[in-house]
C-alpha cells in the first residue's frame, strides 16, 4: 500500500503511476502543446528606428533552425556562434517593408534567455514613414503547422495587433 492506507494498490502501480506522473511532468517541461511568438515594435522617434523584441520558445527556436542547418546541433545559449544563426534567421522571418514592398534592413542586436523562452532583439531602419509599414513575420511558420505570430505594434501613440500564421504573414499598418 502506496498512497492511501485504506485502499489495495500494489506497490508495482504506484511505482508504475509515480514513474509516469515522472515521466509526464518532464515532458510538459520540454514539450509545450501550442507554438507561439510574440512580437512587440515600437518605433523610437529619437533614433528613427524600429525596436523590435521577439519572444519565442527557445527549444522551438532551435529546432527551425537545426532544420535549415542538416546536421547542425544548435544550442541557443552557447555563445557567438548561435547569435550569427539566430541573427540569420531572424532576418529572414521578420521583415519590416515600406508601402513600396522595399524591405528594410534590420540589425540583430542580441538575445536573452529567459526559462524556457528567448528574447530575440533587433532595430530597422530607413522606413520613410513609420505610421505606414507592411510587416511579414513568418518565424517558425515552416517548422510547425499550428504556429501563431503575434506582433503588437507602437507607432507614434497608435497601437495595433496582428496574428500571423501560414495563410496571413503580411500585413500593413
Amino acid at each position: 500500500m502506496l498512497f492511501w492506507p485504506n485502499c489495495r494498490v500494489s506497490k508495482k502501480l504506484g511505482v508504475l503511476f509515480l514513474g509516469m506522473l515522472a515521466l509526464m511532468s518532464l515532458g510538459a517541461a520540454v514539450f509545450h502543446d501550442f507554438h507561439s511568438s510574440i512580437t512587440e515594435l515600437e518605433f523610437n522617434t529619437a533614433s528613427g528606428k524600429y525596436e523590435v523584441a521577439i519572444r519565442v520558445f527557445t527549444d522551438d527556436l532551435e529546432t527551425a533552425i537545426n532544420a535549415q542547418h542538416k546536421g547542425a546541433k544548435l544550442v541557443v545559449d552557447k555563445g557567438t556562434g548561435a547569435d550569427v544563426h539566430i541573427g540569420s534567421y531572424m532576418q529572414k522571418a521578420f521583415t519590416i517593408m515600406d508601402k513600396g514592398q522595399k524591405p528594410r534592413p534590420a540589425s540583430f542586436i542580441g538575445k536573452e534567455l529567459d526559462g524556457e523562452v528567448t528574447w530575440v532583439y533587433m532595430e530597422v531602419e530607413g522606413v520613410t514613414n513609420p505610421q505606414e509599414i507592411i510587416i511579414f513575420n513568418a518565424i517558425l511558420i515552416d517548422t510547425f503547422e499550428d504556429q501563431k505570430n503575434i506582433v503588437n505594434c507602437k507607432i507614434k501613440g497608435a497601437k495595433k495587433s496582428f496574428l500571423f500564421d501560414r495563410k496571413h504573414q503580411k500585413y500593413a499598418f
